[in-house]
């Protein structure tokens, strides 16, 4: 490892608040908009239903999903009033992982009942929930909010920031080493950047263990016991995490390398494939692993990431380049970043130097290597250049910095965008509705306004202000002329002189621009937090709606309810009263039917609804207008003194 000078390795010290600010505001945002996960594995049915009373114990508990499940850190559980398990705690798979079964015991007493499962999706996140049933009587939720509770909001708020953390460290290590190898101009003030590349790995290796350790709190159920249980997270890491962990990790070693050597081109390499291996590190877990067109989808999301990465990290690189650098370009004179000595001196320093490097993207007529003292070779008769020249050497090395960042970061932009619009296609399943009818199609949408608002004020900076600043000659060549015509104590004719004032300006405005993006940025990886645990707008829009039928008791035989298509605005009730034997029974003339939300305290809606056949009814409107939690209730009188009422509990998406 190269000995680096302690006054260059560390940040800039007035950037510091800013970043700070900044990942303050972005953690705020982050806490406001973690929710609980939406299940990427959806349930279809229960049985015993949610809100359904049996007349007789049942003897299992089953599950149906949308797709294949694993129970190796949950399963299926059942829980009496008091929260005791009266399941047998032994869940079995069919139908390819998504039907799950767990026996019961027998002859369950009367009362209600509180079914659960925690499972983990094909696509590596956990799932949890729970459904209500009665035995021998009506469902009475009272007192089991507890039970029912199946949610862990603590852990998924902690899961959101370590996930927030994890990419923002990533994203910063891998697009920063990108930007020190491939367009820095390798000046001193490189050794300064360097430890925020170093700090960012350190901090995507525990960003990735508070992932795990969220996860196998989520996934059990445990909380902190099971982040800790190491039996537990070799469960997890067993899974697709623990490859994007290990593949995440050997990414992040090779970045930090590439901040360790003075050989250009070994830096390259490791700064290169380091950040493959980074980008690549997100496509093993999440939804890309389970979405439709998978090579298409693992594709994206790969060069999505990468190019977000260069993107991302080049703002940082540059912006902390720029801080560096404020008062030698405001025309300060900077110790930091000392005059080029004559090309007597720079011949043996560069001498001394173990191996000259490689150049980047550098004009032909310039060397740049990782030792300032090499930079260019040409210099004064007495060896001692002005401040001017100083700075308008400054000026120039700068200038291409910026110059191939706005390269680097147009190629970015449409790389995200090209990939996001192909991602955005996938998760939505082609349908326009489901971005905006859906919670992962809004905030999608949400995320797609602000990296707009970030390629509004980049396409300024490239076309308005980027030009203007780097219309400064970069080709050295002309410095010899001028030296061997000018006196040594005469002050040197700089093309850029007589704007000094604009181009302070405009340097300035650069930064503050750069610290814009960086903070939109920094909340469009909020967003992607967020969105990585939340049911994609093409599941999310498949499972709302369709046919839900719930049974329960009324008086000697049973009731079943039918809603068509049981989602937010009109819907079908058709209401059937059985006798025991399962004949229609001709309860009443009549049915009332009670519509409460209570999470709304709205209700109760009463309908009275006239037969249309023996205990058959049928009840069109739009009651169930608004999603959330509904209580129905069916009531019918059989006779003047006798009135005979059925609860059910619904979930209107």
């Amino acid at each position: 490892m190269t000995a680096v000078d302690p006054s260059v390795a560390c940040p800039s010290r007035r950037a510091a608040p800013v970043l700070v600010a900044v990942g303050v505001l972005t953690l705020v945002l982050v806490l406001a908009t973690a929710a609980p996960a939406g299940a990427h594995a959806s349930v279809i049915t229960t049985s015993p239903a949610d809100g359904q009373s049996v007349p007789e114990p049942p003897t299992t508990f089953t599950v149906t999903f949308t797709e294949a499940v694993d129970t190796q850190l949950g399963g299926l559980s059942v829980l009496d009033g008091d929260g005791n398990r009266v399941d047998l705690d032994d869940t079995t798979s069919e139908d390819a992982g998504r039907l799950l079964s767990v026996g019961l015991e027998p002859d369950l007493a009367e009362g209600t009942y509180v079914g659960t499962w925690r499972v983990v999706s094909a696509d590596g996140h956990p799932i949890s929930g729970s459904v209500l049933f009665a035995v021998g009587t009506v469902v009475d939720p009272s007192g089991l909010d507890v039970l029912t509770a199946r949610t862990d909001p603590g852990w998924e708020v902690a899961g959101t920031v370590a996930r927030f953390a994890t990419f923002v460290a990533a994203l910063l290590a891998a697009g920063m080493g990108f930007f020190l190898a491939f367009v820095h101009d390798q000046r001193r003030d490189r050794w300064r950047l360097a430890p925020v590349v170093r700090l960012a790995t350190l901090a995507g290796l525990f960003g990735i263990l508070a992932t795990v350790g969220a996860q196998a709190a989520l996934a059990t159920g445990r909380g902190l016991d099971a982040a800790t249980d190491l039996d537990v997270v070799r469960t997890v890491l067993t899974e697709s995490l623990g490859w994007q962990a290990v593949v995440l990790l050997a990414g992040l070693a090779l970045v930090h390398l590439s901040t360790d050597t003075q050989k250009l081109l070994v830096a390259q390499g490791c700064a290169f494939y380091g950040g493959l291996a980074v980008s690549a590190s997100f496509v093993l877990w999440g939804h890309a692993t389970e979405a439709p067109y998978r090579w298409l989808s693992v594709l994206a999301d790969g060069t999505h990431v990468a190019t977000a990465a260069v993107w991302f990290g080049g703002l940082v690189g540059l912006a902390l380049t720029l801080s560096q650098r404020a008062s030698a370009l405001a025309g300060a004179p900077d110790p930091d970043l000392p005059a080029r000595p004559d090309s007597t001196d720079s011949t043996d320093s560069t001498d001394s130097t173990d191996s000259t490097l490689s150049t980047v993207a550098a004009p032909s007529s310039t060397t740049l290597t990782l030792d300032d003292s090499a930079l260019v070779a040409t210099a004064s008769p007495t060896g001692v250049r002005t401040d001017r020249r100083a700075r308008r050497d400054l000026l120039r090395s700068t200038a291409v910095v910026v110059g191939r960042f706005s390269t680097a970061a147009t190629v970015s932009v449409i790389g995200v965008l090209v990939t996001g619009l192909a991602m955005t296609w996938i998760q939505s399943g082609g349908s326009p509705s489901a971005l905006w009818s859906t919670t992962y199609g809004r905030l999608l949408l949400a995320k797609v306004a602000l990296v707009g608002a970030v390629v509004v004020l980049g396409a300024y900076n490239r076309q308005r202000l980027v030009p203007s600043l780097t219309a400064v000659p970069v080709d050295p060549s002309d410095d010899a002329v001028a030296t061997a015509s000018t006196p040594a104590d005469e002050p040197l004719d700089d093309p850029g002189e007589t704007t000094d004032a604009a181009s302070t300006e405009g340097w300035h405005r650069l930064r503050g621009t750069l610290l814009v993006e960086i903070v939109v940025i920094l909340a469009v990886l909020a967003l992607t937090a967020v969105l990585v645990n939340v049911t994609p707008a093409r599941t999310a829009a498949d499972d709302r709606g369709g046919t839900v039928s719930l049974q329960g008791a009324a008086g000697d035989g049973t009731v079943e309810l039918t809603i068509d298509p049981a989602r937010a605005g009109p819907n079908t009730l058709r209401v059937q009263y059985l006798d025991p034997d399962g004949r229609p029974l001709d309860v009443a003339t009549d049915l009332r039917v009670e519509f409460r939300l209570p999470e709304a305290d709205l209700g109760p809606i009463s309908r009275d609804v006239v037969k249309v056949g023996p205990g058959t009814f049928v009840v069109e409107g739009s009651e169930l207008s608004i999603p959330g939690r509904w209580e129905i209730a069916l009531a019918v009188r059989p006779s003047d003194f006798r009135e005979v009422r059925t609860p059910f509990v619904i979930d209107i998406p």
